[in-house]
C-alpha cells in the first residue's frame, strides 16, 4: 500500500507565493480598516510591518529548507556514485586476486612437480590445475647409476616430461573410510602381520611405503583431482614392497604404455604404522613407534639434503 495516499503535498515555491499574496492582503485590509476606522497612523504601519516580517520569515523558511532539501539529495546522489565506484574496485580487485593466485599456484606447480617427489607435487597440482605441468628435465646430464641404489629411478609414471597420474576415486563412501582406515593403529593380527612385514625393512623401503601412505592420504580427500599412485620409484624397493605383497602396479588408463604404485590392502595395513594419528592402543609394540619416528627422520632428512653443499665437490660462484 502507498504510504503518502491520502496526504497533501505541496510545493515550497507554492507555499511561498501564497505566503506573499496572504501579506499583500493582510496590508491590504489592515490599510483599508485604518482609513475607514480613522486609527492611528503609526500603529497601521506597526502591525503591517509586523505582517510582511512574519512572511518574511516564513520566505526565508521555505527557501533555506529547500536548499537544504536540494543538498540532501545531491548527497544521496554523491553517496550513491562512491558505493557504485567502490564495489566497481572490489570487483576489479577481486579479479586480479584470483588471477594472482592461479598464476601463483600453476607456477607452484610447475616448481614443486620437477624438485619434489611426486606424492608433494601431486598435492600440489591437486589444488585446482587441470593438466599437469611437464617435469622440467635437467640441463645437465644425470649420471648413470646401477639399479638397487638409493639414486635408481623406475619412470613408469612419467610419459615424455609430463607427470601421469590415476583418475580420482569417485567412491566419496570408499574413500573416506579408507583414508580413517590408514589413520588408525593396526591392533591385534593386523599389528603382528604389520610387525612381521616391517622386521627386515630397510629405512629407504619404509620411506617408500611412508610416502605411498601420504599420497593414498591426500588423493582420497574430498576435492582431490588425482587419483592414488606413485609412478617414480626406486626399482629395487618397489620389487622388495611387490614381492611382500605391499604394493602393485596398476595400468594408467589414458597412458597405456605407463604404469603407477599403489598400495595394497596389506600395504595399507602396514603403511599406517606410519600414518597413525592419536594415541597408539595399549600394549602397541615400542619398536613399531620406533620405527615410524626414525621413518619420519629420515624422511626429514632426504628433504634438507636436497640443494645442500657437497663438501668433497669444490663450490664455484656465479
Amino acid at each position: 500500500m502507498d504510504e503518502n495516499k491520502g496526504s497533501v503535498r505541496l510545493a515550497w515555491r507554492d507555499i511561498a507565493i501564497w505566503s506573499i499574496i496572504l501579506c499583500v492582503a493582510l496590508v491590504a485590509v489592515t490599510s483599508v480598516v485604518a482609513t475607514v476606522k480613522d486609527v492611528d497612523t503609526l500603529s497601521v504601519v506597526a502591525l503591517a510591518l509586523a505582517v510582511i516580517a512574519f512572511v518574511a520569515q516564513i520566505i526565508v523558511f521555505i527557501v533555506q529548507a529547500a536548499a537544504a532539501n536540494d543538498q540532501q539529495i545531491k548527497a544521496q546522489d554523491v553517496y550513491a556514485q562512491t558505493m557504485k565506484a567502490l564495489t566497481l574496485i572490489e570487483e576489479k580487485m577481486e579479479g586480479t586476486r584470483r588471477t594472482v593466485n592461479t598464476m601463483s599456484e600453476q607456477l607452484l606447480a610447475r616448481v614443486l612437480s620437477g624438485s619434489l617427489p611426486e606424492s608433494v607435487a601431486k598435492e600440489a597440482i591437486a589444488g585446482g590445475v587441470g593438466d599437469p605441468p611437464p617435469i622440467e628435465q635437467s640441463r645437465s646430464t644425470p649420471r648413470q647409476r646401477p639399479a638397487g641404489r638409493v639414486g635408481a629411478r623406475n619412470t613408469s609414471g612419467v610419459s615424455g616430461n609430463r607427470l601421469v597420474y590415476l583418475p580420482p576415486e569417485k567412491d566419496e563412501a570408499k574413500n573416506k573410510e579408507i583414508v580413517e582406515f590408514m589413520q588408525r593403529f593396526p591392533t591385534g593380527d593386523d599389528m603382528e602381520a604389520a610387525r612381521e612385514a616391517l622386521s627386515d625393512m630397510t629405512l629407504q623401503e619404509t620411506h617408500t611405503l611412508l610416502l605411498l601412505a601420504e599420497d593414498e592420504i591426500h588423493s582420497r580427500r574430498p576435492g582431490s583431482s588425482l587419483g592414488p599412485g606413485l609412478g617414480v620409484l626406486d626399482e629395487a624397493r618397489a620389487s622388495r614392497l611387490f614381492d611382500k605383497g605391499l604394493i602393485r602396479q596398476v595400468r594408467v588408463p589414458k597412458e597405456p604404455n605407463k604404469a603407477v604404485f599403489v598400495l595394497t590392502d596389506a600395504g595399507r595395513n602396514v603403511a599406517r604404522v606410519f600414518t597413525g594419528t592419536g594415541s597408539p592402543p595399549p600394549n602397541y609394540p615400542r619398536e613399531l613407534l620406533d620405527l615410524a619416528q626414525n621413518t619420519r627422520d629420515y624422511q626429514k632428512q632426504v628433504r634438507e639434503r636436497r640443494h645442500s653443499i657437497n663438501p668433497n665437490i669444490p663450490l664455484d660462484e656465479l
